[in-house]
């Protein structure tokens, strides 16, 4: 889960977040999927449970920067 986090950290630096939390954990799981094959699956319900408190702080914080 470590490489979902920093990705969804990446992509948060890049403003590039999706509008949901059900759309963020889809593109990781892809992400995920397709960058690193070899490692162990994670689900959407998964990533969405893991990342949910980064997201809505990133998300905060978009929210702000663009006032």
């Amino acid at each position: 889960m470590q490489l979902v986090a920093g990705e969804l950290e990446r992509r948060a630096s890049d403003q590039l977040l999706e509008k949901s939390l059900a759309e963020q954990a889809r593109v990781l799981e892809s992400w995920l999927r397709e960058t690193h094959p070899s490692q162990p699956r994670a689900t959407k319900t998964t990533i969405e449970n893991n990342i949910r408190g980064a997201f809505r702080r990133f998300k905060g914080l978009e929210n702000k920067e663009s006032r």
